[in-house]
């Protein structure tokens, strides 16, 4: 559809009557662009040798049209908001988890949007990255990993291309990712995780490597559990502690760094079909 001026402009006017028709308030777009390929974290040696293959066959592309579909996308995003500017409606973008923001999305386009809603998380999960687990919600970037899988990450690059921080939303997940650890996963805990796929699913969800935050509760009130779970350190002292049980504290402003101060949250709960401010 992007790569069709006809059928961006069909899009764009049917969108606007469907919006008339219920007496909706406006459009949150949730584009699903190819997804970003799991990293696969290695050992020195074979990081070493993927690097050299990278510079010598190039790293393989996801989508070859890329470029083509970010100046489209951008097209589409402006002709539906002069079309909505004339209605008063609204217009937000959804920044879906594994899609790179860098690669899809002109800063330019905040300009047309009203709230920019940014879902940093599921990065890893049990069904893209069966034989190995990792954080699935970094806040900060992590040794090793893709620099822009994380929360952290993806709110600087719209404030530092001018998007204003009072239009930028950060999704907060309430669900947790499982895997089925192995003799090969070993002791620490600590991920990337040799794992043979997702995990038993919970009470509520019964949905393999998906825990809902009922879920999570549950878990954490059996005392045998919690004498069960292990902590795991931060050498760094960065981020003070981690527990693999831990309460959510959920404040209206959010500190990530020194100069990324946001305004608003959103408590994600897609397991249980809730989404909200």
């Amino acid at each position: 559809m992007l790569e069709s001026g006809d059928d961006r402009l069909k899009f764009v006017s049917s969108v606007d009557s469907f919006l008339k028709i219920y007496g909706f308030d406006g459009l949150d777009l949730g584009w699903e662009f190819p997804e970003t390929k799991p990293k696969e974290i290695r050992g020195k040696v074979s990081c070493r040798f993927n690097k050299l293959k990278d510079k010598v066959i190039g790293e393989d592309e996801i989508d070859e049209k890329a470029n083509e579909h970010r100046e489209k996308f951008t097209a589409l995003v402006r002709d539906l908001k002069n079309t909505f500017r004339h209605e008063g409606l609204l217009l937000t973008l959804s920044i879906l988890p594994n899609v790179n923001s860098t690669v899809y999305y002109d800063s330019n386009i905040a300009q047309y949007l009203d709230l920019i809603i940014i879902k940093a998380f599921d990065f890893y999960t049990p069904e893209r990255n069966s034989k190995e687990a990792d954080f699935p919600a970094p806040l900060f970037p992590i040794f090793d990993r893709k620099y822009q899988e994380n929360a952290d990450f993806q709110v600087r690059y719209w404030t530092e291309h001018g998007a204003a921080r009072n239009k930028i939303i950060l999704g907060v997940p309430t669900f947790a990712r499982t895997w089925k650890m192995t003799e090969d996963s070993g002791i620490t805990g600590v991920p990337p995780l040799k794992v043979s796929g997702p995990g038993i699913g919970g009470p509520y969800t019964q949905n393999p490597g998906l825990l809902s935050y009922a879920d999570i509760c549950k878990k954490l009130s059996n005392n045998i559990i919690k004498h069960e779970l292990r902590k795991v350190g931060d050498p760094t002292g960065r981020h003070g502690k981690t527990n693999y049980y831990a309460a959510i504290c959920f404040h209206p402003k959010y500190h990530l760094g020194k100069d990324c101060l946001l305004q608003k949250g959103l408590i994600d709960s897609p397991e249980l079909g809730f989404s909200g401010e």
